[in-house]
């Protein structure tokens, strides 16, 4: 068992070192103050900085965002992160 478990965590640490890797590889091309962003928003919501934008509601907070506050996410040019105007999370469109 001991060892079972032993190599479990081998593979675990080999798993999260690709990820790192991958992550490393995948933020290489943002701009600092974006990945800062995520990072800010990330941690204030437990590991999910990122929702998508469904219709007229934000799949992170699940609320729906008024017709102005959409045209404000959209207005957002692409390639700039644009924030749901409820919960904060960098909205996907």
């Amino acid at each position: 068992a001991t060892a079972a478990l032993q190599a479990v965590h081998e593979q675990l640490d080999a798993e999260v070192a690709e990820l790192q890797s991958q992550r490393v590889a995948a933020t290489g091309s943002l701009a600092e103050s974006d990945v800062a962003l995520y990072e800010r928003v990330r941690k204030q919501f437990h590991g999910v900085g990122v929702a998508r934008l469904e219709g007229g509601h934000c799949s992170g907070c699940h609320m729906e965002l008024s017709a102005r506050e959409l045209d404000i996410v959209k207005a957002v040019p692409v390639g700039e992160p644009a924030e749901c105007p409820q919960c904060g999370r960098i909205i996907v469109r």
